[in-house]
């Protein structure tokens, strides 16, 4: 920590609570910030806000970490030193320490009291709360399924583990507030029901680290992507729900022969008419290409993040091919347009259309003369 290595003074790692490893939080999906659904008074559930602006106007919070251990010294007069030596890694701090780990690299601060508990003369734990302002989010993956339960066609074991339960999910959720008062008497008004919140329990376990980290991001970035996510159990209905609150993962336990945690994550249930949203492509202008010229990929996206469709209006002038690969075949112009239309959470963009003109060959060329004129 601040490069400063623990082992040096007297630290041994310890075990966080159920738990085989010294840090907690470090696997933790962090909270959407900002806005997440509005609820209408008369309309069940909530509306959620799970476009990509939504999501990234807002962003995720950091998360908290927790390091515990044991400090041993040779005396009382020894801990107490190395007591001081742990506080005074966070002393006069200008910005964020590094926490290197086994588990990654983590720019964190202080975030509570560091709590030290004699166990003898020479031993004594230590806990050292922590924070992570800026975690790191997993970058946006591709997400296909076709199984029959799972999430979003994701079956439980393609996603590391297994399913354990998903509470509450038959529980009735509470009215909208219906109390009211008029002229000085109690009253009540008619309202409809808040959305169903549902805790979803998984384990994961992998044979290695690095594996069991592939599985904690995939998760993570599936629950942090635009749209709503489907979760389907063996004898259950299918539902669709969207993550706002992040998830945890504990019961962590190292062994060589592999990782395992547990996942829990409380899931909101979206039901009846969801509203949806405008999605807006952008594509700016083609340069004018040569009939040699290379194999290109317009830069053209989309603010939902969905998948774009381009179309060549003169295939004799450029072909698409997979993956919107633009193939100049010859010499012409072709209209380029870009489509995208839409799904259950999106209404179709509007197209935009683009001209890619080809000529003749780039036959150019620099020529130095081997001798100085005069």
């Amino acid at each position: 920590m601040k490069n400063i290595v623990l082992a040096d003074i007297g630290y041994i790692p310890g075990r966080q609570t159920d738990s085989n490893i010294a840090l907690s939080g470090c696997f933790d999906m962090p909270q959407r910030l900002g806005k997440t659904s509005h609820s209408w008074a008369d309309e069940p559930g909530i509306e959620p806000y799970v476009s990509l602006s939504d999501i990234q106007s807002g962003g995720f919070s950091g998360r908290n970490l927790n390091l515990t251990g044991f400090i041993k010294g040779t005396d009382r007069e020894d801990c107490e030193n190395k007591c001081k030596a742990v506080i005074g890694i966070f002393a006069d701090l200008t910005d964020l320490i590094p926490l290197t780990s086994k588990w990654g690299q983590f720019m964190v601060l202080l975030n509570g009291v560091i709590q030290f508990k004699y166990l003898s003369n020479n031993y004594l734990t230590v806990d050292i709360p922590m924070r992570e302002p800026e975690p790191i989010m997993p970058s946006e993956l591709t997400f296909t399924g076709n199984n029959d339960t799972g999430i979003d066609g994701i079956s439980f074991q393609q996603l590391g583990g297994a399913f354990l339960g998903l509470a509450n999910r038959r529980n009735r959720p509470d009215s909208k507030a219906s109390d009211i008062t008029t002229y000085g008497k109690d009253g009540y008004q008619i309202t409809q029901r808040y959305a169903q919140e549902m805790t979803l329990r998984m384990a994961i376990k992998q044979p290695t680290y690095e594996l069991f980290k592939e599985k904690i991001d995939f998760l993570m970035s599936l629950f942090a992507a635009p749209g709503l996510r489907k979760i389907k159990i063996p004898n259950d209905l299918s539902r669709e729900f969207f993550v706002k609150d992040g998830f945890t993962v504990n019961n962590l336990y190292s062994r060589p022969d592999f990782m395992f945690g547990i996942i829990e994550c409380v899931i909101v249930q979206v039901e009846g008419i969801v509203k949806k949203y405008n999605q807006t492509i952008t594509f700016p202008a083609i340069v004018n290409k040569f009939v040699d010229s290379e194999d290109f990929w317009p830069q053209v996206s989309v603010s939902s993040g969905l998948p774009i469709t381009l179309t060549s209006s003169n295939e004799s002038v450029a072909e698409v091919l997979s993956g919107n690969r633009i193939h100049i075949t010859g010499i012409g112009q072709s209209i380029i347009t870009a489509t995208q239309p839409g799904n259950e959470q999106f209404n179709a963009a509007t197209p935009k259309i683009q001209i890619l003109r080809v000529t003749e060959a780039n036959n150019q060329f620099t020529y130095t003369f081997p001798y100085p004129l005069s």
